[in-house]
Parts: structure tokens; C-alpha cells; sequence
């Protein structure tokens, strides 16, 4: 874990695989970067002046991620069950499915409609499905920037299916016959 690159950081946000509800952790072994993320992450008793944040995680938190760390397994595995019974119900379905990689987690269940997911999503939120973009707004949006058609068309086309270790069996068959139904047919 963050061994890849000079550091490696991770989201602890509700949605996200191992959740605290907010915060993150940013790993490295490069001596220099740690003690800066230290620096920036604490506001208070300093002595000198450098724009910071109060970024550190509560008591609460971390007590609510180290229990769910001990759960991490049993979440992946959840998440592989209903990424396989998603797998197997949209195969044949004119979407492109997310690789069937044995060393995947689902975090989020990604297939490419081939066409804008906008009215897909629409349709799904009236039926009572929380499909999203996974990408709220790409970056080249905030930045005012143009031409990224790759990434554009990307991020009109993608759509993720709900997928989270709490969902009932029942949940995801719902989910399933729902996002089957509003597919084209091929």
C-alpha cells in the first residue's frame, strides 16, 4: 500500500471502500513530503505564518475506520459477489463492462453506455436506482479547458451502478432488473 510513486493517497469519505465518513491518509517514504503533510495538516502552534488546515482526522473517526479495516475483507468480497452478479446479468447488454480482473475491488461498477448516460441517469434516479457519473464534473470543466474530447466523451458515456457491501441480495436484483429494463435492447 502506497508503495507505487511518491506517495499515495486515500479518501475515507462515506462513499469510498474503507469509510470514516470524512478524512484520508496520505502514505510515502520519502522523509521530506511526510513531515510537510504534517506541517499543512495542523493549523495551530506554529511558529511561523504558512497558509494550513485543520485536516486532521477526529478520535471518532479513526475509532470508526479501525473497526471498519477489520472489515475490509468481508467488504471486498461483498463487493466482488455483486460485481459478478452485475457481470453476468449485463453481459449480452450493449454497455461496456468494467474488466473482469480477479484483483479488482469494485469500488464502483463503471459501464460505458456507448452514448450520454444523462437521460439514463435520469431515468434510474425516477425508479429509485442512485446511478451516477462517476466523475461529478471532470477537471477540464472546473479549469475551463478544451479540448479533452477522449475524456469528455468519457465522462458523458460512463455511468456507475450502485455497489456497496450493504446491499441486500434483494437490493441488487432490484438494481439489476432496473438498469437491465431502461438499456437498449441489442
Amino acid at each position: 500500500m502506497g508503495s507505487y510513486g511518491e506517495a499515495a493517497i486515500f479518501s475515507f469519505y462515506a462513499t469510498k471502500v474503507l469509510a470514516t465518513g470524512e478524512g484520508g491518509m496520505v502514505a510515502t517514504a520519502a522523509r521530506s513530503l511526510a513531515e510537510a503533510v504534517r506541517d499543512l495538516k495542523s493549523y495551530d502552534q506554529k511558529d511561523d505564518y504558512r497558509l494550513r488546515f485543520n485536516y486532521k482526522m477526529t478520535d471518532i473517526q479513526a475509532a470508526v475506520g479501525r473497526v471498519q479495516l477489520g472489515r475490509l475483507d468481508g467488504f471486498i468480497r461483498r463487493r466482488r459477489e455483486i460485481a459478478g452478479r452485475l457481470r453476468a446479468a449485463f453481459q449480452g447488454l450493449p454497455v461496456r463492462l468494467p474488466p473482469d480482473d480477479p484483483g479488482h475491488i469494485y469500488f464502483r461498477f463503471v459501464v460505458d453506455l456507448g452514448a450520454d448516460g444523462a437521460a439514463f441517469i435520469r431515468r434510474a434516479h425516477q425508479e429509485g436506482i442512485g446511478c451516477e457519473r462517476p466523475v461529478h464534473t471532470p477537471l477540464h470543466h472546473l479549469q475551463h479547458l478544451a479540448g479533452f474530447a477522449r475524456t469528455e466523451r468519457a465522462w458523458k458515456q460512463s455511468v456507475s451502478i450502485p455497489i456497496h457491501p450493504s446491499l441486500s441480495d434483494a437490493e441488487v436484483g432490484r438494481i439489476i432488473d432496473v438498469v437491465a429494463r431502461l438499456l437498449p435492447a441489442p
